[in-house]
């Protein structure tokens, strides 16, 4: 039907099969299907039915474009599927109606299409607009500045070129050339929009230990790869959830990456292992002039108000933490900064490591576990490590990569992204940083398991009166065997002594080369499962590559076997610890440091502590436990009590009067004699029979110890009762009880 220039399909299914320009067409039931191209000059409506484009190009020059009461679509699905929008008439283009386009076109200078509010422009192919630099297009609601907006749905490619959009709600992110609403810097949903992203996206991060200590140190971020970023800070800022940034590197903490489309997020590193750590970040200010922009178009990258980023990948490869190793034992404890198994799946075994002492790693046992990865496990020998290997950081060897996870996500980039573009890779450890020293402590050797390669002999006050005769130690004598706070010296200047391993064969090894760090009743914040560590600095040691490997990302940083401090051993390092007061050495094998109590940590109640450390870095403890099959957890420092002595009746005073002597506890005397006289010590039980005789003879004026091991003159140990201690000299007649237990 013709009707005033319009021409009306009004009934029925059909083909459009003529070639010509129409006016104004309108279909008002059925289907019908273009099988040609065609040209509308003023108005197309749907009222009603379907109109089908198929694989054909509309022209459409006229200002309406209305499908509310049918349908439109275009599901040819080819290039030529394409309505051309040219608005020739010097009117806006309205477009209204639930719409599918395949490929959609505008591209007239100064144009302006107003969308139906709340109405849908679906485009399953591409959507291409571009007004010309100066005279750019305007896309907009019929409905402007109400809440209302209209949709847009993309289903395939945006290529949107010199156009203002305002008041939209695309259901999908879509991103507009740089050209398009130019704000300066551009944000997102500027103008009333819903996911148009005006600015540059970060589209992948991922967090980074350059150094290979165990720590994240910084996170990569990338955005396109066809975007060369400027290398402009002072206006950009960013926060990282948990981290800190490390002000002191690069421009305030960030800089450019290996590429011009990466920027680095430089962290402060945690004083623990995080490599499997991978903290939410956001950019929190980029600002006109001096932010992060792109040097083509000027477009900045956004921060969290306009989008927020993805969280980062884990691409922090597993680390070696820390070695623990026992002289005169055959294994080895391995403590890695996340669980890890072998490259490309399976078990860790003994096979991915070698040992460059005198013994071969021939098995391996896991000790933690978290799913299939391992994270600490004991690589067994096949000979003892000696004090040697030890002493002089003997390595081990990973031969064999480790993965912290079979599969894990990296960033890649399409040049048409999608947020979260992901493929799959992994984060390895490879060989050529899997070098550790045998033990990042010296423990075991001489005398007994217990005690370390360098180990104290003795600590003893120096203003006491030693007893020569009768009795069994003293309580002003720290003796070997007792540095584990069952000893205990007054609060009095003090020597200490310690030795050296005789066993050890290593050149020009001596004490002389041996600092002593002590404290006091350490802090809480500075102690993990009792233990604690003094300032750990020993020197880096830098160890070539030796494993082929292609890292990722494809500028890696340069290798290092780097590890400053046990961390996850013990909380952090106790940067209040003093060093020796003051030391004289003897001999080679011997060295002794002298305490003055004047020293305000030196008071009673308090217990001593302290570690021994060499010139090359390495720092010596004992075990509590060496026999135990965990001994890797008792790891201790030696230790010692200091008391005051709250003396008794004229002076003579009974210490630790309740005694196992099965158990090596003596009960102590102390006394002090006003002037010289004969003194006579002796043990009595119940009965009154005389059990042992401590002390007979003359002693001058001064103060004196002495000691009971629950012994008799034959020296068997005594029944299990009471008994007395008999104490008389001049002006003095005085008896102390002692309970002996079993």
């Amino acid at each position: 039907t013709h009707n005033n220039g319009t021409i009306i399909l009004d009934t029925g299914n059909a083909g459009i099969t003529n070639t010509g320009n129409y006016y104004n067409l309108t279909t008002t039931a059925g289907t019908k299907t273009l099988g040609i191209d065609i040209t509308i000059e003023n108005n197309f409506i749907v009222s009603g039915g379907t109109f089908e484009g198929a694989t054909f190009t509309i022209t459409m020059n006229g200002p309406l474009w209305n499908s509310t009461g049918g349908t439109f679509q275009h599901t040819g699905n080819v290039a030529t599927s394409k309505v051309v929008f040219t608005n020739s008439i010097a009117s806006p283009l309205v477009i209204r109606g639930d719409n599918n386009f395949y490929n959609f076109e505008y591209l007239r200078p100064n144009g302006l299409i107003n969308f139906g509010d709340a109405q849908t422009q679906t485009i399953n192919g591409d959507f291409h607009t571009d007004g010309g630099a100066g005279t750019a297009i305007e896309l907009n609601s019929t409905d402007q500045g109400t809440p209302t907006r209209w949709n847009i749905t993309f289903n395939g490619s945006a290529n949107i070129f010199n156009t203002e959009i305002y008041n939209s709600n695309s259901t999908n992110p879509v991103f507009p050339d740089a050209t398009c609403n130019t704000l300066n810097p551009p944000l997102s949903n500027y103008n009333n929009n819903i996911n148009w992203i005006f600015g540059i996206p970060v589209l992948s991060s991922w967090t980074e230990d350059i150094d290979g200590d165990g720590r994240i140190d910084r996170i990569r971020a990338r955005v396109d790869n066809l975007v060369n970023l400027s290398d402009t800070f002072t206006g950009f800022d960013a926060e990282v959830v948990g981290y800190n940034i490390d002000r002191t590197l690069g421009d305030n903490g960030f800089s450019i990456g290996g590429e011009d489309y990466e920027f680095f997020i430089n962290l402060e590193e945690k004083n623990y292992l995080d490599t499997d750590v991978t903290p939410f970040w956001h950019i929190t200010t980029n600002v006109n002039p001096a932010g992060l922009y792109g040097t083509v178009g000027g477009r900045y990258v956004l921060s969290k108000t306009d989008w927020d980023t993805i969280p980062p990948i884990d691409r922090a490869a597993p680390s070696i933490g820390y070695t623990l190793a026992v002289a005169g034992k055959d294994q080895i404890f391995v403590h890695l900064s996340e669980p890890a198994q072998a490259e490309g799946g399976g078990a860790v075994s003994a096979t991915d490591f070698t040992y460059n002492g005198a013994g071969s790693v021939t098995g391996l046992t896991s000790v933690t576990t978290s799913g299939i990865g391992v994270s600490e496990f004991l690589l067994t020998l096949d000979a003892p490590i000696t004090a040697d290997e030890i002493y002089s950081q003997t390595t081990i060897n990973l031969v064999n990569p480790l993965n912290d996870n079979t599969i894990l996500l990296a960033p890649v980039i399409d040049e048409n992204p999608t947020i979260g573009a992901m493929a799959v890779a992994d984060t390895t450890l490879p060989a050529s940083n899997g070098i550790a020293r045998v033990s990042d402590l010296g423990l075991g050797a001489l005398g007994t398991a217990q005690d370390g390669i360098f180990q104290p002999v003795f600590a003893t006050t120096d203003s006491t009166v030693r007893d020569a005769q009768g009795g069994t130690g003293s309580i002003e004598r720290v003796e070997y065997g007792d540095f584990d706070s069952s000893g205990w010296l007054q609060d009095e200047d003090f020597t200490l002594q310690i030795s050296l391993d005789s066993s050890l064969t290593v050149p020009n090894i001596n004490t002389e080369n041996v600092s002593l760090y002590w404290d006091t009743s350490v802090e809480s914040p500075y102690l993990m499962n009792s233990m604690w560590l003094p300032v750990y600095d020993p020197p880096d040691l830098i160890i070539a590559p030796v494993y082929p490997f292609t890292p990722y990302p494809p500028t890696p940083a340069p290798l290092f076997f780097f590890r400053d401090f046990l961390y996850d051993f013990v909380n952090y390092p106790n940067t209040g610890v003093a060093p020796e007061k003051s030391a004289d050495s003897s001999l080679n094998a011997t060295r002794t440091y002298l305490f003055d109590a004047s020293d305000p940590r030196i008071t009673s109640g308090k217990e001593f502590q302290f570690f021994l450390r060499d010139s090359n870095g390495l720092i010596y403890a004992r075990l509590s436990n060496p026999d135990a099959a965990d001994w890797y957890r008792s790891v201790r420092p030696w230790s010692f009590l200091i008391r005051d002595i709250i003396e008794q009746e004229d002076r003579v005073t009974i210490l630790d009067n309740v005694i196992d002597p099965t158990k090596g506890e003596k009960a102590e005397l102390q006394y002090v004699l006003a002037k010289s006289g004969t003194i006579t010590i002796q043990v009595f039980n119940l009965a009154g029979d005389l059990i042992d005789i401590l002390h007979r003879g003359r002693q001058s004026a001064g103060e004196y110890t002495t000691a009971w091991d629950g012994r008799n003159r034959n020296n068997a140990i005594v029944a299990r009762g009471i008994y007395f201690v008999r104490f008389t000299g001049p002006g003095i007649d005085q008896y102390r009880k002692v309970m002996v237990v079993k």
